[in-house]
């Protein structure tokens, strides 16, 4: 099946609906529905690698508007100049100079071996020319290694994937601190019994920041105006920058976030207003058993509980 015959908006929905069947372990919480800001993403990406035939009627996440540099596309100064949603030039300094380091099939069936990756996910070396910040050539996503490290796990969670698609953020843009944090969330709202995990209540706990001087990285901070949920987070994670790979989905399956750097609007980073149940969901959390230590709260055990994870990985850990 083509990238745009699995993309297409005909046929979205129901081929969201085989792969949630068939990983049914996964996607019993969103009954195979496919979010609005899934839907619009797939389009997004697949209008931006010009498929015939997508159709303009949802809004597009709006990008840092930035002059387009004389003379159309290309570079500018010596940095590469990626086509935004709206026309508009979009460029990521702070990432184009890193090349992965992960060069060898070798280190990336390590990946696979100890973060469980199915095998129907194919590992793909990011090429020495391509940057994390580079659209990946289609249906790819790029992904960092301490990404899996820091809990990510294929296939992506509903709630994962909801909400990069929500903020209009690849997997990549993501820091490793905030994959920590995002999984953390759906680890905890599994064991206070607070159901599927939620991400107006998720927002109401957490703010997505970009990173000092590291323009189109994001993590999450905790909000000033709530309890704090986790401590525990390292104070950096060194070389995590240089260790990123390309991950192409299983037949039929497209990836349910999106697939190019973007920059959230304003309307995905507001204040969420909560409803009187997720309001009960947010009291419950906070309320709880106390701040969560994540040195020890992202266990293998408890992502598999929590089913972000398929199966213990090799690891042990």
């Amino acid at each position: 099946m083509s990238w745009h015959q699995y993309h297409s908006t005909s046929s979205a929905a129901s081929t969201y609906r085989r792969y949630a069947d068939s990983n049914d372990a996964f996607f019993d919480h969103d009954d195979g529905d496919v979010k609005p800001a899934v839907v619009e993403h797939w389009r997004r990406d697949e209008a931006a690698y010009g498929f015939p035939g997508v159709a303009d009627d949802v809004k597009p996440v709006k990008p840092a508007k930035q002059p387009r540099p004389q003379g159309g596309g290309g570079a500018a100064g010596g940095r590469r100049v990626h086509d935004g949603d709206d026309g508009t030039a979009l460029s990521w300094p702070a990432a184009e100079p890193f090349r992965s380091t992960l060069r060898t099939q070798e280190s990336l069936a390590g990946l696979r071996a100890r973060y469980g990756i199915p095998e129907g996910f194919g590992l793909i070396p990011a090429g020495a020319s391509q940057a994390a910040c580079d659209p990946p050539p289609q249906p790819r996503i790029c992904v960092y290694s301490q990404a899996f490290a820091a809990g990510m796990r294929l296939p992506l969670h509903p709630f994962v994937a909801g909400a990069l698609a929500h903020y209009g953020i690849a997997p990549s843009q993501l820091a490793p601190n905030g994959w920590r944090v995002l999984v953390a969330f759906a680890v905890l709202c599994h064991f206070r019994g607070a159901g599927a995990p939620s991400l107006p209540v998720f927002r109401h706990f957490f703010a997505l920041a970009p990173l000092p001087k590291a323009k189109g990285w994001y993590s999450f901070r905790g909000r000033e105006s709530v309890p704090a949920l986790f401590t525990g987070l390292p104070n950096s994670t060194k070389t995590w920058k240089e260790e990123f790979l390309l991950v192409s989905p299983p037949p039929g399956s497209p990836w349910r976030c999106p697939v190019r750097w973007g920059t959230p609007s304003k309307e995905a980073t507001s204040d969420p207003v909560l409803t009187e149940a997720e309001a009960g969901v947010a009291r419950r959390l906070a309320h709880g058993h106390g701040v969560v230590d994540l040195k020890t709260y992202l266990s293998e055990s408890n992502l598999v509980a929590a089913k972000i994870s398929r199966v213990p990985a090799c690891s042990g850990k």
